[in-house]
């Protein structure tokens, strides 16, 4: 009896673990990336399991129109990591997981969308111009994460840059030593991603010690403001003079610290800009600076956003911190932000605008814009332009829908604007990606090309103008990527200006389907642009 009753009892545990072990849960989310997400080429993709043993059968899938590639991963502890595929053109995509787990099948998926216009990385140095004894700083912003960043001095010493996650930032700095020769060199930025693929790029730095040192502005600056401030480096205590086009301006002191400041009202013009010790024994050697700085009468600054978050992201994702952090210095430099109807009575009916007049953009149509931009804009007064794409609205994740825009609308904040309907995409043409608005495909004439694009821009332009009930004019290029057939199918809509991604302010003679932004992205020193 003692004999049966053991053997009845090592069944029972037997049975009860089993019977654990076929109902334990599992638990698997993407962790990288989240629905919604903007990635680019190569991103990186990870799935978290709570249990990894008895899964069988994972696969994973990448699902697009007319597309469908499954993908090679790794298996890590608890982690199935993957990368998305670099050979595909822009569009949305689907990446989906399945397996079986005890016998029972399992299915996740997230939307996302490839943007190849958003960088992997992008790496900074400060200051650019520097002088020996003092520290420069090194920083590389990711769209999606490394395992490590080194940056090689041109003598081929290494320095590790420390990753900080709450600002997804690697970061360093050093001190310029007093042996190396005054000039340029090269810091090249080494990133090791978890592909163990190597990326690299090279940035340069000037050391200058036979003169005072400029760091700020930098060379090549285009302004509308009269008032240039002027930061530098230079021996304590000693007394420069500042130079206009070759011509002595203003004496300067140093102060004890090897800093200098000043600022200088400057009329309309082109002026370069440089410092100089009249009691240098290296007076009669030409200067290493020479700063650049154009001063128009008058003339609008126009800045491209896309998306605001309380949390991580892209290296087009700005933190609803920085981003009020950039809104309050713009409008403590004095600057007004005008509207589209205000660029409108500026080109086309002669109506002057501020001195210092910025326009706001934001490009796509991310709910990030609404949750958090929004509310900072109508706090600091500010008005902006979005243009979305019409047809992600109200249907994509992460997307702003018909009602948010009306708010927006009727707020008197933000006007809209046109990004395409459905044409925020590229095809391969001759080996290069390339926006489908700008040139017609391989298979296709040039009459099906026209009609293509002229029905997408008509029904981005119709479907906003119904839902908002107010004109829209303007558009913002995909890419910023444009042709002359492009324009010419603008025009044809109805459209009145369009803006693209290049640099530089619009004054009243710039083309008005050619009018300049400057991109805003996780790490942009606002100040360089505002001065």
């Amino acid at each position: 009896m003692r004999k049966f009753f053991t053997l009845s009892l090592i069944f029972l545990i037997c049975f009860h673990l089993l019977s654990c072990n076929n109902n334990q849960k599992i638990d698997f989310n993407f962790i990288y990336p989240e629905d919604g997400d903007y990635i680019t080429k190569g991103s990186l993709i990870i799935i978290e399991f709570s249990v990894i043993e008895n899964v069988d059968s994972l696969s994973l899938s990448v699902f697009g129109e007319k597309i469908k590639k499954n993908l090679n991963f790794e298996i890590k502890e608890n982690r199935v990591y993957s990368y998305f595929p670099d050979d595909l053109p822009d569009a949305e995509y689907k990446i989906s997981t399945n397996f079986y787990y005890n016998k029972k099948y399992f299915e996740k998926s997230v939307d996302v969308i490839l943007n190849s216009e958003i960088p992997i990385w992008e790496n900074f140095v400060f200051p650019t111009n520097i002088r020996s004894g003092r520290d420069i700083v090194i920083e590389t912003f990711t769209s999606s994460p490394f395992k490590d960043v080194t940056v090689i001095m041109d003598d081929g010493s290494e320095i590790n840059l420390e990753y900080f996650k709450d600002n997804d930032l690697w970061r360093s700095s050093f001190t310029i030593s007093h042996f190396i020769s005054e000039g340029s060199h090269f810091l090249t930025f080494r990133g090791t991603d978890f592909k163990d693929e190597i990326l690299e790029e090279k940035k340069v730095f000037t050391v200058i010690n036979s003169d005072p040192v400029i760091y700020s502005p930098l060379n090549g600056l285009e302004t509308s403001s009269n008032q240039i401030d002027i930061y530098g480096f230079y021996e304590p205590d000693k007394e420069i003079s500042l130079y206009l086009n070759n011509s002595p301006f203003r004496k300067i002191k140093v102060d004890p610290s090897g800093n200098f400041y000043d600022s200088i009202f400057l009329l309309p013009g082109k002026y370069s800009i440089y410092a100089k010790d009249l009691e240098s024994q290296f007076l009669g050697e030409s200067s290493l600076q020479n700063i650049e700085v154009s001063i128009f009468s008058e003339g609008i600054i126009a800045l491209c956003y896309h998306n605001i978050s309380d949390k991580g992201g892209n290296l087009y994702t700005i933190s609803a911190e920085d981003f009020e952090n950039q809104i309050s210095y713009i409008k403590e430099r004095g600057y007004k932000s005008i509207s589209l109807d205000d660029l409108r009575d500026y080109y086309d009916n002669g109506v002057n605008l501020p001195k210092k007049s910025v326009l706001i953009t934001f490009d796509d149509g991310l709910e990030g814009v609404y949750k958090f931009a929004y509310p900072i804009l109508k706090k600091y007064d500010f008005k902006a332009t979005f243009f979305v794409i019409s047809d992600r609205v109200d249907r994509v994740t992460n997307f702003v829908n018909w009602g948010e825009l009306k708010e927006m609308v009727d707020s008197g904040v933000f006007e809209i604007g046109s990004h395409t309907h459905n044409s925020h995409k590229t095809y391969n043409v001759d080996g290069k990606f390339v926006s489908v608005v700008s040139i017609k495909s391989e298979d296709e004439d040039y009459d099906s090309f026209k009609e293509r694009v002229i029905n997408d821009f008509s029904l981005s332009k119709n479907e906003i103008e119904k839902n908002i009930g107010k004109e829209v004019f303007a558009f913002a290029y995909p890419y910023g990527e444009y042709s002359i057939d492009t324009i010419n199918f603008l025009k044809e809509v109805g459209f009145r200006f369009a803006f693209t991604v290049i640099k530089g302010i619009n004054i009243k003679s710039s083309f008005k389907f050619e009018l300049k932004r400057y991109s805003i992205y996780r790490g942009t020193d606002i100040k360089e642009i505002i001065n």
